[in-house]
């Protein structure tokens, strides 16, 4: 999968999040599973991940 990929799914996905009420901060930038866990935990939220797997 290309970074270009993964960049336009985030640009799609972020304001449906917002949407909902589901906001990260301005700046902040959470590249790893470790630093969204250390952010939720700060924040005392909670997170669902989805690894489901789809054939293409």
């Amino acid at each position: 999968m290309d970074r270009s990929t993964i960049t336009r799914a985030i640009g799609e996905v972020r304001p449906l999040l917002a949407q909902r009420g589901c906001t990260i901060a301005q700046g902040v930038r959470l590249r790893t599973l470790a630093e969204v866990v250390e952010y939720l935990g700060a924040a005392s939220g909670t997170g669902i991940i989805d690894g489901t797997e789809i054939r293409v």
